[in-house]
């Protein structure tokens, strides 16, 4: 098996391999912020990463650089067309690498969840719709549409076994 002092030894490569990977997008950072704002815009990283070199380096970093300006997307949340030196390391730390099956799971189970809320919402609108044509006596406002609140795919979800899909 392996020794203590070995498991020990992996983990404090770890750290070492992670401060270092954040060091180099630090770098990167205050590189392509041309004009020292301390925040970088679409232009100055589709700008920065024309260089050869430096698309070599966003890839060493194990950042996918076809995808650069769509990381950049990601992380402009308040859509002010910038992202400060934060944002972008924690941003690139989390993208670094493929996703992993938990990675997948909890965006299909934010998906999932969303997916009920929105047909929840929709669900009390067409009452509230219903109700009001029915005060105005306008036609339609006596059939109350019936929606089921359960995300018909999660049916289907759960039926899946690996031998036989829905």
């Amino acid at each position: 098996g392996v020794s203590r002092r070995d498991r020990e030894s992996i983990i404090e490569q770890r750290i070492d391999q992670t401060q270092q990977a954040t060091e180099d997008i630090r770098n990167f950072f205050c590189a392509a912020d041309k004009n020292n704002s301390g925040k970088l815009d679409r232009l100055e990283l589709s700008d920065y990463l024309r260089d050869d070199r430096v698309k070599a380096a966003f890839s060493s970093l194990d950042l996918d650089v076809s995808q650069a300006i769509d990381l950049f997307d990601l992380l402009d949340t308040d859509d002010d067309g910038s992202i400060n030196l934060d944002e972008f390391v924690s941003g690139c730390m989390r993208l670094r690498g493929t996703a992993s099956s938990i990675d997948i799971n909890l965006l299909l189970w934010e998906v999932e969840k969303l997916t009920c809320n929105v047909t929840a919402a929709n669900h009390r609108i067409n009452t509230c719709f219903s109700w009001l044509e029915r005060v105005m006596g306008l036609p339609g406002g006596n059939d109350v549409m019936h929606v089921n609140l359960q995300n018909p795919r999660k049916k289907r979800l759960e039926a899946w076994t690996p031998d036989r899909k829905p």
